[in-house]
């Protein structure tokens, strides 16, 4: 269930009015937020972390920098709103004011969501001006069928490889219920708006269609693998056993020899 999710430490949010029990285990759970509108309307602005990322700022091991600013947002009626606070990471100069905050909301209706990323205010040592901003949209049965930023249309990657690759201003319908955006690189100063026109996911073109059925040769094949698997494991516990016999049986030898 979702406690025990949660207990293993895997981040996420305990919407509003979800059973008094969990509210009150997770309370004090660092991995877990807490809405306060019923059943979506959560923003989680994360960041791109993968084996090669040294530290917050993004800096990584084959250096490059990855300092986009990610943000899922589950798509809500009611409109949500989230502050970012973001410092250096490393020094207590957030105690002096070095701390650069961007509000994050959202709010969405039957046929458009929209997420707002408000201009930042404030900064700190080794903050940056430009960055890429990307949106995780979480929906629930609809898909998008065409994106802006500020206006402005976005073109529709193809895949996720497409999106993988390119690096550039897109957006795609990674899966059902799921459309990531991405405004390209943008200063920090300024606000960025996207609009999610929407519609029915069964009607709109997914990076990940519905999985397809193996051929009858992997069918057919595959209870053969596991067989053999399980022949070889057989086989060595009886080796094991044989061994074992042997080396009781020689001590049993020696110890009678030396009667």
């Amino acid at each position: 269930n979702d406690l025990s999710l949660f207990q293993t430490g895997l981040r996420g949010v305990a919407v509003g009015e979800s059973e008094p029990t969990l509210l009150a285990r997770v309370a004090d759970m660092p991995n877990v937020l807490r809405g306060d509108i019923p059943g979506a309307g959560a923003i989680l602005p994360q960041m791109y972390v993968d084996e090669r990322t040294l530290n917050i700022e993004g800096q990584r091991s084959d250096g490059t920098r990855r300092d986009e600013l990610v943000v899922t947002v589950f798509a809500s009626e009611q409109p949500g709103e989230f502050a970012l606070y973001e410092d250096d990471g490393q020094s207590t100069d957030y105690q002096r004011g070095a701390v650069r905050t961007t509000v994050l909301s959202q709010e969405t209706r039957a046929e458009q969501s929209r997420v707002r990323i408000a201009a930042a205010s404030g900064s700190y040592r080794g903050a940056v001006s430009r960055r890429d901003n990307v949106v995780r949209l979480v929906l629930n049965g609809q898909a998008a069928s065409q994106v802006t930023v500020n206006g402005r249309a976005l073109p529709q990657c193809g895949s996720e490889a497409d999106w993988t690759a390119t690096q550039v201003a897109c957006w795609g319908n990674a899966d059902a219920n799921l459309v990531l955006a991405r405004s390209g690189t943008m200063d920090v100063g300024q606000s960025k708006e996207f609009v999610f026109a929407l519609t029915d996911a069964a009607q709109a073109e997914l990076w990940h269609g519905p999985a397809e059925l193996p051929s009858d040769t992997r069918l057919r094949t595959q209870p053969a693998i596991d067989l053999r698997l399980w022949l070889a494991v057989a086989l060595l516990l009886a080796a094991g056993v044989v061994v074992s016999w042997r080396i009781a049986q020689r001590e049993r030898s020696s110890g009678a020899n030396g009667r």
